[in-house]
């Protein structure tokens, strides 16, 4: 069966041919319509020349907590990718968790894969988030939440579960086509959060379009408090409608059709920090501040002389688009941070990428995806 015959019905056809395989006890049949619907969010990015990197000064405050790594606007070619119009979910994890336990065992899968729950105590630290503990990746309310309190290595078996897994299915119909999903590069998931599709669009500072503003367009993202210069406080945590992370897609896309590219969780990416980027920031960082000695400047400089011994063992991995519980900064489109890969967070999740090889673009079609 070839790719062009499949295409316009693929997705009824995928679901049709994959339901006997549940009816025999070969898989579920929620987990069908769930690999369904992870192939219908992949969204078509096109082959583009573009920019990336920090294109606006930033002034760190004293209620920033980490360190965000700028880098210097270069142009860059992006290959065409399909990317997800979200971040990954707690379903989306559940089986792939229940996959696992069968492969492993449930006392080692449990160890090694069942995300760390008990991130909502660690970092927010106050008795009521406890039944966050036990509920948010264990209850079924929660099934379209993204799923956080894993790391990067974590996220990188997940991609790697999730190609060996589709590819099953692709394979038990003939259907001649390997995909392979995967964490996106900093240049491609700068590109689908900015929306330069050419040269000579304009530039998204944040995920959505300049003539939009947070405090004025009934919030455009799930983000943390947001205090001026004075130090009042303009935004809170449950003023964009959710105290902590959403269920993904609840606020409005981009124009590539992509949810919470900015905002709710912050997502890891397949690239590291270098040294370079790390000793260049904090130079360009020093010579700026020169006259200042207070204390969050010295904090990020010496934030940075620590992440460089991590950075030489490949350690340190991009994260970006800003959560819930940062301020809006977070959310720039060429603002970074760098986190040990090891790193477990009530704060960060991913989402996937496949890379374009022949037929994926007519399997995976262009039409967007809507909650």
């Amino acid at each position: 069966m070839t790719i062009k015959n499949v295409t316009k019905y693929r997705y009824i056809f995928l679901f049709l041919t994959l339901l006997p395989l549940a009816l025999h006890g070969q898989i579920e049949k929620e987990e069908v319509e769930v690999i369904q619907n992870i192939l219908k969010k992949m969204q078509f990015m096109e082959e583009v020349e573009t920019t990336i990197g920090q294109m606006w000064p930033f002034v760190p405050t004293k209620n920033d907590s980490t360190m965000l790594s700028f880098y210097d606007v270069k142009e860059t070619k992006i290959e065409s990718f399909h990317i997800s119009a979200t971040e990954v979910t707690n379903l989306e994890w559940w089986f792939f968790y229940k996959a696992m336990v069968e492969k492993h065992g449930e006392i080692s899968a449990r160890e090694k894969y069942y995300p760390d729950t008990l991130v909502w105590v660690k970092e927010i630290g106050y008795s009521y988030h406890e039944p966050y503990t036990t509920n948010y990746f264990h209850s079924e309310k929660y099934n379209d939440y993204p799923i956080v309190g894993i790391n990067w290595n974590q996220a990188q078996e997940y991609c790697q579960w999730l190609t060996i897994r589709i590819n099953e299915f692709l394979e038990y119909e003939g259907i001649d086509l390997k995909l392979n999903f995967r964490l996106p590069s900093n240049p491609e998931w700068e590109y689908a959060v900015t929306c330069i599709a050419d040269k000579s669009d304009n530039r998204h500072l944040y995920g959505w379009p300049h003539h939009l503003k947070w405090h004025e367009d009934n919030y455009l993202a799930n983000y943390g408090n947001v205090i001026d210069v004075n130090g009042i406080q303009l935004k809170d945590l449950a003023s964009d409608g959710h105290f902590y992370a959403a269920p993904v897609g609840s606020y409005a896309p981009n124009k590539f059709g992509l949810y919470d590219m900015s905002g709710n969780v912050s997502e890891w990416l397949a690239d590291g920090l270098t040294q370079i980027d790390i000793e260049s920031q904090l130079e360009s960082f020093r010579l700026e501040n020169l006259s200042d000695t207070s204390y969050y400047i010295q904090k990020y400089i010496e934030r940075g002389k620590r992440d460089i011994e991590l950075v030489s063992r490949g350690d340190i991995k991009i994260v970006k688009g800003g959560s819930w519980n940062n301020s809006i900064i977070y959310m720039m489109a060429g603002n970074r941070e760098g986190y040990d890969k090891n790193t477990k967070s009530s704060r960060i999740g991913f989402r996937t990428v496949v890379s374009i090889i022949e037929g994926s673009e007519n399997f995976l079609g262009k039409k967007k995806w809507k909650p």
